[in-house]
């Protein structure tokens, strides 16, 4: 969303107008879609293989977007801890 970016559109320039406890707003497609992405972590739980195809063939791209994300920090932030 804000990422490589020199000003987040979404936090607007002031710091002092930033939430300190939650900067970013909840975006409007993120309702919809959380049940989408639950249902996906639910089947991968489950150990269901396919479990990427329900995000898949019902996901917006937003939501797909933030699921790369996560994964990327996630094995980011793994990666530095396994290999320090």
């Amino acid at each position: 969303m804000c990422r490589g970016k020199n000003v987040c559109s979404e936090l607007g320039t002031n710091p002092n107008n930033w939430d300190l406890n939650s900067p970013l707003p909840t975006p409007n497609w993120f309702v919809d879609q959380i049940d989408i992405f639950e249902a996906a972590v639910n089947e991968f739980i489950a150990g269901d293989k396919e479990f990427y195809k329900s995000v898949e063939d019902n996901a917006g791209n937003k939501l797909l977007d933030m699921i790369y994300e996560i994964i990327r920090n996630s094995y980011s932030s793994a990666f530095h801890l396994i290999t320090k």
